[in-house]
């Protein structure tokens, strides 16, 4: 009994990096990038709309203004008024597109975090809150099933009106 012999790993399985990794998505930068083609232009949509996520953009070298980011890339063009032009491209306004969609699913998950927070103490709102945000974004999970279930719950805790069940010793 023996060590199996490692299977050939191709090309195709190296990530952005030129390295083996474990991820099955692309990153936001390599689907940025097949949608405009250029890495100029990435680097300028990420740097206008998600600086975080630029990949030379750290806590020592922060980059906030335009010279920063041509000073960071080269790729990109000295004049700001050419990168402005960029966004009138279709192919642009289409990466920006997907880019806010997903920064807005983000923020949405967010929000449904802090509101299951709020939920878990009581508060009836944020309950409502969650189940609204789960009927509507996660209907594909389980979860889905209960939701359907607590729908017509009626969950007023200023009601007076009594309860329409009573518990039998």
């Amino acid at each position: 009994m023996g060590r199996k012999p490692k299977a050939d790993k191709s090309n195709s399985e190296l990530n952005d990096y030129g390295r083996r990794g474990t991820s099955q998505e692309k990153s936001v930068l390599m689907s940025l990038k097949d949608m405009v083609k250029t890495d100029g232009k990435v680097y300028y949509i990420l740097w206008k709309y998600a600086p975080d996520l630029l990949p030379k953009n750290t806590l020592e070298n922060p980059i906030k203004t335009f010279e920063d980011l041509t000073a960071a890339y080269e790729c990109i063009k000295p004049d700001q008024r050419i990168c402005e032009n960029y966004l009138m491209e279709e192919n642009v306004q289409k990466a920006v597109k997907w880019l806010r969609s997903r920064q807005h699913a983000q923020k949405m998950f967010d929000l449904y975090d802090e509101f299951c927070k709020k939920a878990a103490t009581g508060d009836v709102q944020a309950f409502k809150a969650v189940l609204e945000f789960g009927d509507k974004y996660l209907s594909d999970t389980k979860e889905a099933e209960l939701l359907k279930v607590l729908h017509n719950v009626n969950l007023n805790s200023d009601d007076e009106e009594e309860d329409d069940f009573s518990f039998e010793e």
